[in-house]
């Protein structure tokens, strides 16, 4: 992390071959973190996805918080697309990192991925309806 923080803060540029390996182990991130929620989910009982905690956060993660951000903002009368993104940025559901830190920390995995699962199902309807705020 400390390399990383002094390469970016520094003039110093690396050799091609270890900026595209960087590169390519970079972008493998996303995959492999769907394929360990992914392991996770197949333990999971089918009937304990759709819990009512599940879908409180899934409630509070894609409807609550961007209402909120979007009664924050309203009196400042930003420009239209910085309310927007601020919005968008809001309702985005449970990232898949959760599932790689709840893992990691001895936290209660299946639960993460489960939500992660749940809000991201979610989000595919609730983005939509929060785009559509004036």
């Amino acid at each position: 992390m400390y390399i990383g923080f002094a390469l970016m803060l520094l003039p110093i540029s690396l050799p091609g071959f270890v900026s595209n390996t960087i590169g390519a182990l970079s972008s493998c991130t996303i995959p492999v973190s769907m394929i360990v929620i992914g392991a996770i989910l197949a333990d999971a009982d089918i009937h304990t996805m759709f819990s009512k905690e599940i879908l409180y956060f899934t409630l509070l993660r894609l409807v609550v918080f961007p209402l909120a951000v979007y009664a924050v903002l309203l009196p400042f009368h930003l420009d239209n697309l910085v309310t927007h993104i601020a919005l968008i940025m809001s309702a985005m559901p449970a990232g898949s990192t959760t599932t790689i830190l709840a893992d990691k920390y001895g936290c209660d995995a299946m639960f993460a991925s489960q939500i992660v699962f749940v809000s991201t199902l979610f989000s595919i309807v609730t983005i939509p309806f929060i785009c559509l705020l004036p």
